[in-house]
């Protein structure tokens, strides 16, 4: 009967292993094909540059941005 338990102990946690690998592969970050990269200047608000996932006001202040569609597809 102790055998019974490691194999469904086994079995279980290869299907967690299976689920993780699987929900990485699918919310990993995949990059970009670099299309948004540019700096955009603007007379009241300074310079934004796009480059590689990360967005710069001024060269100054940077956050991580992500690239997605809406359920629109736009």
């Amino acid at each position: 009967m102790d055998a019974k338990r490691w194999i469904i102990a086994a079995i279980a946690g290869a299907v967690l292993a299976a689920a993780a690998l699987a929900a990485w592969l699918l919310l990993a970050h995949r990059g970009t094909d670099g299309a948004e990269n540019g700096a955009f200047a603007n007379d009241c608000c300074g310079t934004v540059r796009l480059e590689s996932g990360t967005l710069a006001l001024n060269d100054s202040q940077k956050v991580h941005y992500t690239i997605a569609r809406d359920p629109a597809g736009a």
